[in-house]
């Protein structure tokens, strides 16, 4: 077997080596695929997904690496033609993640697209639609509804009930923020800060992708949106 036809079939051996009890194997091709790069975890992203959700608790270090992704660049998967075949398990186990770094009503633009690709039958012109093709997207998405986080989108995103009347009872749970690493600069990205973080233990070069933890806390001392763009505030 070539090399391209083992990285292509990676998945199918991973769960065979599993299957087989096969522990060390399992291990080594975990680590194996967090060393490959970018596009074949993108093309192969939900597929992994799939897999792990179908699997919990099986492939533990893949499946912390995978989210790490999700985590820092959903985009790349969310943009990608695959992202509708994703299996409803696997989606809300992106969905439920805390640090997802996406806006809440993005994620729930695009859950509404997900579960319209998952019925054939629905219209992507929504304007054209019946009661009845709203009931069906509504049993498709009615298990992840309340892991949307509507209370943390704005006040124009139709939830005037509850900034009008703050004292009324929710029949729903207000989920806390996304701990998005949102470092507020228009500037650098989370990418640049992991990289400030490895050469600061000492790192040369590039720095290893999605690193498990931010050891250091960075503060944004000014910002032209924020403190002006006249040339004292730099001084």
């Amino acid at each position: 077997m070539d090399a391209n036809n083992v990285e292509n079939n990676l998945i199918k051996l991973l769960i065979a080596a599993d299957e087989m009890n096969l522990h060390e194997l399992v291990e080594y091709l975990q680590q194996h695929i967090t060393t490959l790069n970018h596009d074949w975890i993108v093309q192969n992203g939900v597929k992994l997904f799939n897999m792990i959700s179908c699997h919990k608790g099986t492939f533990l270090k893949l499946e912390e690496y995978c989210k790490n992704i999700m985590s820092e660049e959903p985009k790349l998967f969310i943009d990608s033609n695959e992202f509708w075949g994703l299996e409803d398990d696997a989606l809300l186990s992106i969905i439920q993640l805390d640090n997802l770094n996406m806006k809440e009503i993005e994620i729930w633009e695009n859950l509404i697209k997900w579960g319209i690709a998952k019925n054939p039958t629905l219209n992507a012109n929504m304007t054209t639609w019946t009661s009845d093709n709203y009931n069906v997207l509504k049993e498709t998405l009615n298990k992840f509804i309340h892991h949307i986080r509507f209370f943390q989108m704005s006040p124009q995103e139709d939830l005037n009930l509850y900034y009008i009347i703050p004292s009324c009872k929710l029949v729903t749970n207000v989920l806390p923020p996304r701990n998005k690493n949102n470092f507020d600069s228009s500037i650098l990205t989370t990418k640049h800060f992991d990289l400030i973080s490895y050469w600061i233990d000492g790192g040369e070069g590039q720095s290893p992708v999605y690193p498990k933890s931010r050891k250091y806390e960075f503060k944004l001392l000014l910002h032209g949106s924020r403190d002006g763009f006249e040339h004292q505030e730099f001084s």
